[in-house]
Formats: structure tokens, C-alpha cells, sequence
């Protein structure tokens, strides 16, 4: 299953300590960092995230993924022969992109 709870290093903090706590208050202890997980769903750190987020969804409904028509888009190919006399080509190719989701409807933003 590739569910996950992605959360900002807050909720992580506080997260992780109240674990910590709980651990230590019946008598057990662990050394370094646990994988974080809340009832079964794990947790991922999403930098840059708003303070006190969670956004919950599928890793398969997200992708990296940019417009094919957007207006930061730009191919050039660029033959070498005319100018060089070698018969390679170059290509240059500039694009914007994000991370975006194919079904929002499976995902939930908790703020």
C-alpha cells in the first residue's frame, strides 16, 4: 500500500517527541530516529510545506510532471554542420515543472 501522511518538520517534531515520551513512560527506550508512521499510515517530511499540514493521499497519485504547452516551455534543435562543419547536433530544451496529481478526489489536505 503507498499510502502516506505527508506533514512540515512540525508536526514531525512533535510527532516524534510524543513517541519518544510514550516509549520512555513504559519503561522502553530506542536509539535514533523511528520511522514515523499513524496507525499503519506512514509519514513522509515534505519540505517547504505550510505549518500544521498534512496532506493525505496515494504516492501513485502523485507525479513530476510539467504543461506539454506551457509558456516557460522551449525545444531548440541545432545543427552544427553550418557553423562548425561537424556533423553533430545540439538541442537545448527549457521547461517549468511541479508536482501534481492525477485524481484529487483521493486526496485529502488537513490544515
Amino acid at each position: 500500500m503507498d499510502f502516506y501522511l505527508f506533514v512540515d518538520k512540525n508536526v514531525i517534531k512533535a510527532y516524534s517527541l510524543a513517541q519518544a515520551t510514550a516509549a520512555n513512560g513504559a519503561g522502553s527506550y530506542y536509539i535514533g530516529a523511528k520511522e514515523l508512521d499513524f496507525l499503519g499510515s506512514r509519514m513522509a517530511y515534505v519540505p517547504y510545506m505550510a505549518k500544521n499540514t498534512i496532506v493525505a493521499s496515494n504516492v501513485s497519485n502523485l507525479h513530476f510532471g510539467t504543461a506539454l504547452n506551457g509558456e516557460w516551455n522551449d525545444m531548440a534543435i541545432i545543427p552544427q554542420f553550418e557553423s562548425t562543419g561537424d556533423r553533430t547536433v545540439r538541442y537545448r530544451v527549457d521547461y517549468a515543472f511541479d508536482v501534481n496529481y492525477t485524481n484529487g478526489a483521493d486526496i485529502t489536505l488537513y490544515r
